[in-house]
């Protein structure tokens, strides 16, 4: 997106943004001349942003890969998605969800499996990061889903060889975070 074809379009200076969001000059500067990258800005700092410009914050960091609720994929899809995602900032990637309210969104469409991943996945990641835990999800740390999601690999592997015990040792070795739920997922650097 071009910022600084929003700020005419707001009749806003980079002062009066600076003033208005209460963001030294600065650091609109740097940003809207494309000397420090909005993407590694921290999430409050684009939040308050894109809120005096009246904008998403994905409009803002519009080049930036998105997890788009709008379209339902197949479920391999959706993980490369967010995998992109994560790999480019997992830190990034909890706000991300959280700020975008993806889970509920997730939830609202009744797509759960996808719901259910995201939320292994900031739980993983916070784990990892050592990040604290969104406690508002709770309630759904409670469910799983009625039958085991794997990978596609797996899952055509199991067939090539129908008496081997790769299901199994496939789920044994999934992250914690994502086998309370039923998936499994084993590599998340992993990406097609």
């Amino acid at each position: 997106m071009n910022l600084n074809r929003l700020l005419a379009e707001n009749n806003l200076t980079k002062y009066r943004l600076s003033k208005l969001t209460n963001i030294p000059y600065s650091t609109i500067n740097d940003i809207f001349n494309h000397e420090t990258d909005i993407k590694s800005c921290s999430v409050m700092t684009v939040y308050k942003i894109s809120k005096v410009l009246g904008v998403s914050i994905e409009s803002l960091i519009s080049d930036e890969k998105q997890v788009d609720v709008s379209v339902r994929t197949d479920f391999e899809t959706f993980k490369s998605n967010v995998k992109h995602i994560v790999k480019d900032n997992p830190v990034y990637f909890i706000d991300y969800v959280h700020i975008n309210q993806l889970i509920n969104q997730y939830i609202n469409l009744s797509f759960y499996p996808e719901a259910l991943y995201l939320l292994a996945m900031i739980d993983y990641l916070s784990r990892i990061y050592d990040k604290p835990i969104n406690n508002a999800y709770n309630n759904l740390r409670e469910y799983k889903l009625n039958d085991r999601l794997y990978p596609a690999s797996i899952v055509v592997m199991s067939q090539i060889n129908p008496d081997s015990n790769i299901l199994n040792e496939s789920y044994e070795s999934s992250i914690e975070e994502f086998k309370r739920f039923n998936i499994v997922e084993s590599e998340i650097d992993n990406i097609v």
